[in-house]
């Protein structure tokens, strides 16, 4: 899903983040992980996997340097599914005790499509580029299990 996402804000040409990078042909969307000049005349959905990878590897080894009892872990899936008890978890994590009526309120409808969302969220739209993400899925398989272990 986040694979079909970074692609299609690419297409979209909304998250240009860079405009004539040095060894890079057109601009660039998104985050500029180090290493982006290898990127030059790579497929779409590898730049996608590229920026995922580097995304998502930085944050794991980031955290690997901080205590565990000082940080959690939400899945997105499980954020949207059931909102308000992926919320009531983060907040006992922090020590608040009670979450106010206004975000109560909040939680207690569907959450809304974020300001960046692109098109309307549906389970299956990442299968409209299931062939190109199935080629680049190997290389991200260890890091997506180091992902899953939290």
């Amino acid at each position: 899903e986040s694979l079909h996402s970074i692609v299609r804000a690419w297409e979209s040409g909304r998250w240009k983040t860079y405009n004539g990078l040095p060894g890079f042909e057109g601009p660039w969307s998104l985050l500029l992980p180090p290493g982006w000049p290898r990127m030059d005349g790579r497929s779409l959905m590898e730049i996608a996997a590229f920026q995922w990878e580097a995304a998502n590897r930085i944050a794991l080894d980031d955290l690997a340097g901080i205590d565990r009892e000082r940080w959690m872990a939400v899945e997105y899936a499980a954020l949207v599914a059931h909102p308000a008890e992926a919320v009531k978890r983060i907040a006992c994590f922090a020590g608040v005790a009670s979450l106010d009526r206004g975000l109560q309120a909040r939680l207690a409808a569907p959450l809304p499509p974020s300001r960046q969302t692109l098109t309307a969220p549906a389970p299956d739209k990442w299968r409209t580029l299931e062939n190109e993400i199935d080629h680049v899925v190997p290389q991200l398989e260890a890091l997506a299990a180091r992902l899953r272990m939290l």
